[in-house]
């Protein structure tokens, strides 16, 4: 890969900006970051190899503390079998562990008041383990990211949890339309990732429908999600970000009804919907407020398009990687005036 940086600014417009030869497939690209949270092997990761020995902790540290490791949990449980705190509010970050399910259960009995769980990569953790989480009525973040083995029963256990503001599913590919119908009570939810649950359709989403405090939804890799799906996103008028990366079935029209109801958006990702032409940036005109757009691998947009992105005055970072039909004297003429933009386009 030959990459030939290239400042805007010597075009005399103020930007600054990148232009790249680089020939990997968009698509191929999009798969990689994926797989990247679709654990297939039950391989654990650091904690693994940390001795309980290495952690330091007194019960009054424990009691002063607001964020609690596994690690230290092991400690004061190697100490004092018996020890637990049902009254503690605390967060529990338990994140690239070899965490059991019998411990996870354990911890969750010991610990009913936790509000936060970070069990990001905990590869070995099954919904036999993560079931018990129902039992944590207080919490109000969870990242699964990467617990490929969660499936839909995990979610019909999130079910009563009503005060979760933030639920990060990224990488649970076998959660299916059906594990999201458990979440329609969740109406205070503020952030939901979604990335790589390729098997959510537009029904899927229909279920999420009540969900409006939503400010932050990460649609990537959801590749069975058409127009049919973008009329109910576009209930969410509260969403700042929005991620609708490999979601390649999307067109113009989807696009045209969706983003003139989104109006408090301030960042959108389109990476790879190959489908959007120059009428789909239309409904981005009267974004005022968006500040990042990535277009990387939209590769029907033509200079045409950009006037559509001229009065975005707060866009500060557009991604047009692979959008092979502008060039550099094209954005110099269409977005010249933008003076924070951060450019980054293939030649």
């Amino acid at each position: 890969m030959t990459t030939n940086p290239v400042s805007i600014n010597e075009a005399g417009n103020g930007m600054t900006g990148h232009f790249h030869e680089d020939a990997s497939d968009s698509v191929n690209e999009l798969s990689a970051i994926i797989q990247r949270f679709n654990p297939t092997d039950g391989r654990s990761s650091s904690l693994s190899d940390r001795s309980v020995q290495d952690a330091t902790i007194s019960i009054e540290d424990f009691d002063a503390k607001d964020t609690i490791s596994l690690q230290e949990i092991r400690k004061l449980k190697s100490d004092e079998r018996n020890f637990s705190r049902p009254a503690k509010a605390f967060k529990l970050d338990v994140s690239n562990s070899d965490i059991t399910d019998a411990e996870l259960q354990g911890i969750i009995k010991d610990f009913p008041k936790i509000i936060e769980i970070n069990a990001q990569n905990c590869r070995r953790l099954t919904s036999a383990g993560l079931q018990h989480l129902a039992g944590l009525a207080d919490l109000k973040s969870l990242n699964l990211a990467g617990c490929g083995k969660a499936t839909d029963a995990v979610l019909q256990q999130l079910a009563n949890l009503t005060k979760l503001t933030n639920l990060n599913l990224k990488g649970c590919g076998l959660i299916t339309n059906a594990g999201l119908l458990s979440l329609a009570n969740l109406t205070i939810l503020t952030s939901l990732n979604l990335q790589g649950c390729d098997r959510i359709t537009n029904n899927g989403l229909s279920s999420l429908s009540r969900l409006t405090a939503l400010q932050n939804f990460d649609l990537t890799g959801c590749a069975q999600i058409t127009d049919e799906g973008l009329e109910i996103l576009a209930n969410f008028t509260d969403l700042n970000r929005l991620s609708l990366s490999g979601c390649d079935k999307i067109t113009d029209g989807g696009l045209q009804r969706l983003l003139p109801r989104l109006t408090n958006l301030t960042n959108l990702n389109l990476f790879g919907c190959q489908l959007i032409t120059d009428d789909g940036l239309a409904g981005l005109a009267n974004l005022v407020n968006l500040r990042s757009l990535a277009l990387t691998g939209c590769i029907r947009i033509s200079p045409a398009g950009l006037r559509y992105l001229s009065n975005l005055t707060n866009l500060t970072d557009l991604n047009l990687r692979r959008c092979r039909l502008i060039t550099e004297d094209h954005i110099a003429q269409n977005l010249g005036h933008l003076k924070k933009l951060n450019l980054v386009v293939t030649l």
